[in-house]
């Protein structure tokens, strides 16, 4: 889906690389991974190698997790500690990096987030010099990765402190911080000074936010709104109000624990402070890929709160069946939407485009291709649609085309030829001298009517 098809473009085209990009973004791990696996992504089929490590790193992380709560968290409901790992890895985000290759190590820098706040304390939330000094090169490994998965740090604070039944640990929070603070400042270094230095210049999103007013409206009416509907990515005001009851019912059952005002100061600062990256940059696009702090901490409260009403006005229901329902049922909504969103929409949209190309190009046709994505068509193939992730349309999307054109152009032995200045038409644009125009909008109408 969409930038997959750059790691197509230059595996097939034998040029360029995605490391100059990443680097400018401050992900030089995330590059350097790119860079390593890009030249080997020659078809469609090997993405497939990079969504089988994504979901290998998603079956760790959520080993972790459980080992995590059950040795560093104490909690009375052990139900809790099994269920909880599992609800986590359903959600949106998480499944949105094990189906978007090029995401494919999102979840590593999740997981390294973990490590890093496991190994700086232990069982009884002490730390040495030598624990700290590891742990931030953990979390700086995971920022270089992802910014948004890196903040994770701070649900593993959150795990440790609010959701713990002992008393808060004042030490322990400001090491998380100033731990959190040198990683966050190396972040910065790497996207406003190693650009510069290596490439003369700095790209405009990292530019810092200046408006803080629009800022807010966008955190409540975006990352807020998606992760309060959590496995929902079709929100609704009955499910949102009824999720909002359930994290208002968790949010009460922390207050019940020890010292559980402050926690509930310190869970909602938390949920602030997981998103500063997005809230501090001048960019304001929303994803569940870049909320996935916000999701982890609202599923968390919502079943926090769960299993202790279960426990203490329905003792006599086996909770492990009911938490086991509904999990099966939240893997099977979330099959649907990945079938529907990914795997039909994308395949879809390549078989059409792949037809068209077929249909008006001559026998052995060498000329130039070009595409007119003007008048986008929303939903040809479904309903489903969240963002630039669930049910996008990479056809549509000018940075994705080359890949694909490539891409059709080897599987079916074509000769066409690729501008790769001038792929897409601007609005005044024409096609001279030996060149096609393929009307994406009005292939993907016609394959609508035939569906």
């Amino acid at each position: 889906m969409t930038d997959d098809y750059a790691m197509l473009d230059i595996a097939i085209g034998h040029s360029g690389s995605l490391l100059e990009w990443d680097v400018e973004n401050g992900r030089s791990i995330y590059g350097l991974f790119q860079y390593l696996v890009q030249s080997h992504m020659v078809n469609v089929p090997r993405l497939s190698w990079l969504r089988l490590f994504s979901v290998i790193t998603t079956i760790i992380l959520c080993s972790f997790t459980y080992f995590f709560l059950s040795r560093r968290v104490q909690v009375t409901n052990k139900n809790f500690v099994l269920f909880l790992p599992l609800f986590l890895v359903f959600l949106p985000s998480i499944v949105v990096y094990n189906s978007w290759a090029t995401c494919f190590v999102f979840v590593l820098s999740v997981l390294l987030a973990g490590l890093a706040y496991y190994n700086m304390f232990d069982e009884n939330k002490n730390t040495t010099i030598s624990r700290f000094l590891i742990s931030n090169v953990f979390l700086i490994c995971s920022f270089f990765i992802y910014q948004p998965t890196a903040m994770l740090f701070l649900y593993f604070v959150f795990l440790h402190n609010c959701i713990d039944n002992r008393k808060l640990n004042l030490l322990n929070l400001v090491l998380s911080a100033i731990a959190l603070m040198i990683a966050m400042i190396a972040a910065f270094l790497s996207i406003k000074v190693v650009p510069k230095l290596l490439y003369g210049y700095v790209i405009d999103r990292s530019n810092l936010n200046t408006d803080f007013i629009s800022k807010v409206k966008w955190f409540f009416y975006g990352p807020l709104k998606i992760a309060v509907n959590n496995y929902n990515i079709t929100p609704s005001l009955i499910y949102t109000i009824i999720s909002i009851i359930f994290i208002f019912c968790g949010l009460v059952y922390i207050f019940k624990e020890r010292q559980g005002f402050l926690k509930i100061l310190l869970t909602l600062l938390l949920t602030i402070g997981i998103m500063v990256p997005a809230l501090l940059a001048k960019e304001s696009w929303i994803a569940t890929r870049s909320s996935v702090g916000l999701y982890f901490i609202i599923i968390t409260i919502i079943l926090f709160g769960l299993v202790n009403i279960y426990n203490q006005y329905l003792p006599k229901f086996n909770i492990k069946i009911i938490l086991g329902c509904m999990l099966f049922m939240i893997g099977i909504y979330t099959q649907h939407y990945i079938y529907s969103g990914f795997i039909r929409q994308q395949q879809a949209e390549y078989q059409a485009l792949t037809q068209e190309i077929m249909s008006i190009l001559p026998a052995r046709y060498s000329g130039l291709i070009r595409f007119d994505i003007s008048n986008p068509v929303e939903s040809a193939f479904t309903k489903i649609n969240l963002f630039d992730e669930i049910g996008h349309t990479s056809i549509q999307t000018s940075w994705a085309l080359r890949g694909i054109a490539r891409s059709i152009k080897q599987l079916k032995g074509l000769s066409y030829q690729i501008d790769n200045s001038s792929l897409v038409l601007e609005s005044a644009d024409k096609c001279k001298n030996n060149c096609i125009i393929i009307h994406c909008a009005d292939l993907l109408r016609k394959a609508k009517n035939y569906k």
